[in-house]
């Protein structure tokens, strides 16, 4: 009976705490309309890039956040709906997949509608995708500025 009662707080505790960390994830993500505040408090400037995408029906917004120094950009898009944003997601991380060279180190982490891809190449490049709902978030930087990039997208919690 005691092992019974013990399997079900452990079950319900488990259940709360997964609760509670979606709902911290989900709280954490910017929407559309914080990307741009976020970035350029964070000394990035932000260009709407919609008309980069216009041939993309699926694409409601888009944004470009550079570096202040130039030394790389992060692309925010936020799609019509979830299943737009994994087509694309998809699309895409074939299109990284085939960039790969031998030695490259690839990471791939996918938990309910979040998902991450990134590779590290021999050529000196870290490139990472990553979906959240209906959003988007891509980059192509040199590898010395990896932690940095990273660092800015667990801000913004991607």
């Amino acid at each position: 009976m005691k092992k019974k009662i013990l399997k079900v707080v452990i079950i319900i505790v488990i259940i709360c705490l997964s609760i509670a960390i979606l709902a911290f994830i989900s709280d954490k993500v910017l929407n559309t309309s914080d990307f741009p505040r976020v970035m350029e408090n964070n000394e990035f400037k932000v260009e709407n890039v919609i008309s980069k995408y216009e041939k993309n029906s699926d694409i409601v917004h888009a944004y470009e956040a550079t570096e202040k120094d130039n030394k790389y950009a992060i692309t925010y898009l936020e799609f019509t709906s979830n299943n737009a944003a994994t087509d694309y997601f998809e699309t895409e991380k074939e299109a990284l997949n085939k960039t790969k060279d031998k030695n490259a180190v690839v990471n791939y982490s996918a938990l309910n509608d979040n998902e991450k891809y990134s590779i590290n190449t021999d050529s000196n490049h870290y490139k990472t995708l990553s979906k959240i709902a209906n959003t988007v978030v891509y980059f192509d930087v040199e590898s010395k500025y990896s932690e940095e990039v990273v660092e800015i997208l667990n801000k913004i919690g991607y």
